[in-house]
């Protein structure tokens, strides 16, 4: 069973649902109320926090990331556009979950679960 956490910034004039913000992105649109999102940076702090995580690449583009656990931990898979990240969870224990949270936290992300509906926001600390 899968499990999809999304993460943007939201914008000063945010007009859109958070479920019509994540159904515009999964169709690969853009979206005008939210913030670009550092990218590089954000797969680069992946790549410290899973030090195994593999990238696909086409044509010589990364164009997302793999991670599988060990036996029992799951795996998940990451993709983006310059306004959001995806992570497609496969079988994660609770606490990689929530390191990937965490992760995009760091970088002032709010977190959207379609699978409840709900937006939650980065705070800092």
């Amino acid at each position: 069973m899968s499990y999809d956490l999304n993460f943007w910034r939201p914008g000063p004039y945010l007009q859109k649902t958070p479920q019509k913000i994540y159904e515009a992105l999964c169709k690969g649109e853009s979206v005008a109320e939210l913030a670009s999102l550092p990218i590089d940076d954000m797969i680069a702090r992946m790549h410290a926090v899973f030090s195994d995580i593999e990238p696909f690449y086409l044509e010589k583009t990364c164009i997302e990331l793999n991670w599988q656990g060990g036996e029992g931990e799951g795996a998940f898979q990451v993709t983006w556009s310059p306004q959001h990240f995806r992570i497609d969870c496969y079988g994660l224990k609770d606490q990689t979950m929530n390191q990937l949270v965490d992760i995009a936290y760091e970088f002032e992300c709010s977190f959207y679960d379609p699978q409840v509906p709900q937006l939650y926001h980065a705070t800092k600390n």
